[in-house]
């Protein structure tokens, strides 16, 4: 978000300007650069938090080759400059910082910490399918996808219960390459049964449950503004059974992955085929960072921080270095 804000011009293509991309305070987004749209959906560039200066009507892949034969005696040296500065904000802000590599005492893992681990163990050939909240946004920040992945997700929609389906949907469409799907212990019971279509089908899916206590992102919510939770987990009204147990009852062979030897149990994943069943015991607790995030003023006034500004929120002195252009209230 940083680098975006330091842009002098950025090009959006096939970019519908929904509020988790341009965020609430959509007037912030890319201040400092001219903007560029291209779509081929004209009602695209009707909506209210639509944010380019300039609008070009065309089909994606036309424009890119367009695009690619108007340039291909483009220099890169010439960039080298705000290269290096893109890279070094990339290591000083690394996705898995050293703190998030931890095991709590009783055994709960940090989930970035876990989808890091994870992701070094899938192959070039699987396709990951995500639902949403922790099991989509964690994995597209922390996850290094490899050349050949693919990686379909629910994030925007927010339709718990999506991931199991749609890998179910991917295994049938592909045959030949393996489906991971992520889902959380709250979004996955909303679509349980579909374990059996998993079964009968004999479908090569690998099935990771973000098990971490139900809804977190609700719960990050209602605690970040309202100061207590409420029909979210165990401790406010939302109890969740044994994932492992509910896995043996389908005939699915089940994993559990826990504790400070998790990267050894995780190993088992590695050549392994599906159907396939592996509960991942998360740290609750762990909120979702960097995160363009609202504030609530004394007089109970929520606003909106421009994208640069992420929680958990820099100190000023080291945040206003990084901007070529901060905001004056700044």
């Amino acid at each position: 978000n940083i680098t975006l804000q330091n842009s002098d011009f950025i090009l959006f293509v096939g970019f519908r300007c929904y509020l988790t991309q341009v965020t609430y305070n959509w007037q912030a987004m890319g201040r400092n650069a001219h903007k560029i749209m291209v779509d081929d959906d004209p009602l695209e560039f009707e909506k209210p938090c639509q944010i380019g200066d300039e609008l070009v009507l065309a089909e994606t892949k036309q424009f890119l080759e367009a695009l690619a034969k108007a340039g291909s005696d483009y220099d890169a040296s010439i960039q080298a400059d705000w290269l290096k500065n893109c890279r070094e904000l990339v290591n000083k802000f690394p996705p898995v910082s050293a703190e998030m590599r931890v095991v709590s005492s009783d055994g709960r893992i940090n989930p970035y910490f876990f989808v890091e681990e994870l992701f070094k163990r899938l192959t070039e050939n699987d396709i990951v399918v995500s639902s949403n909240a922790s099991s989509s946004i964690i994995p597209i920040q922390a996850g290094a996808f490899r050349r050949g992945q693919r990686f379909f997700s629910n994030l925007g929609c927010g339709a718990m219960g999506f991931g199991l389906p749609a890998a179910i949907g991917t295994a049938v469409a592909v045959k030949n390459r393996r489906v991971v799907a992520f889902e959380g212990d709250g979004s996955l019971m909303m679509n349980l049964q579909e374990l059996e279509t998993l079964v009968s089908n004999r479908l090569n899916i690998i099935v990771i449950i973000f098990e971490n206590n139900g809804y977190v992102s609700i719960k990050n919510t209602q605690k970040g503004f309202f100061g207590r939770e409420l029909g979210c987990g165990p401790d406010s009204g939302v109890s969740l059974p044994d994932f492992n147990k509910i896995a043996v009852a389908f005939g699915i062979p089940s994993l559990e992955v826990s504790g400070r030897d998790f990267q050894k149990q995780l190993d088992r994943i590695v050549g392994s085929t599906g159907p396939l069943v592996l509960v991942a015991r998360l740290d609750p607790e762990q909120p979702f960072e960097p995160k363009v995030a609202s504030r609530r003023l004394d007089d109970g006034t929520i606003v909106s921080s421009p994208p640069e500004d992420m929680s958990p929120f820099l100190p000023r002195e080291e945040l206003l270095p990084l901007l070529f252009n901060p905001l004056k209230e700044d």
